[in-house]
């Protein structure tokens, strides 16, 4: 799993989607650290959007905020579903 992380998480495998994106994510994630969302966002064509999750912890452990990613992919995704 590890390797194919390393092989395909580049800028030009990103770029190369051609596919909507939207990426969530918190500032305060202890387990991912805010840069490699901004690096998935920049290498990424559009559409695509970013939305930042405040407070939230990686597993979006409270239920505010799993609902609110929720809510927002359902929004987002009839766009493009």
């Amino acid at each position: 799993m590890l390797e194919d992380l390393e092989r395909w998480n580049t800028p030009d495998h990103i770029g190369k989607l051609r596919k909507a994106l939207i990426i969530f994510h918190s500032p305060v994630d202890q387990v991912v650290d805010i840069g490699e969302a901004a690096a998935i966002y920049q290498a990424a064509r559009h559409p695509k959007s970013f939305i930042s999750l405040d407070n939230a912890d990686h597993l979006l452990s409270q239920a505010a905020d799993s609902e609110y990613v929720a809510n927002m992919l359902v929004a987002w995704s009839s766009r493009y579903l």
